[in-house]
């Protein structure tokens, strides 16, 4: 029974620290966080940028040919007429 306790208290021990130190982190935002945590998942950020960048071009690149058919359909049905 004595040894049971032992653990438990360790495993509570352990899940008040780090649950005060998570919250710690959350509670006081600065750029030095900032930095770090953009350091930190660079690659992934890099990653995300990349693809918004291409989502972009790819709604950028639709738009402009939902403008340019049109004028393609009108000039060959005014050539055929």
């Amino acid at each position: 029974m004595g040894r049971q306790s032992a653990v438990n208290q360790k495993f509570n021990l352990i899940l008040k620290s780090s649950t005060i130190s998570g919250s710690m982190t959350f509670n006081k935002p600065n750029p030095q966080t900032l930095v770090v945590f953009v350091n930190q998942h660079q690659k992934q950020l890099h990653t995300l940028v990349v693809v918004l960048l291409s989502l972009y071009l790819i709604a950028f690149a639709a738009k402009l040919m939902w403008q340019i058919i049109p004028c393609l359909l009108y000039t060959s049905d005014a050539a055929d007429e």
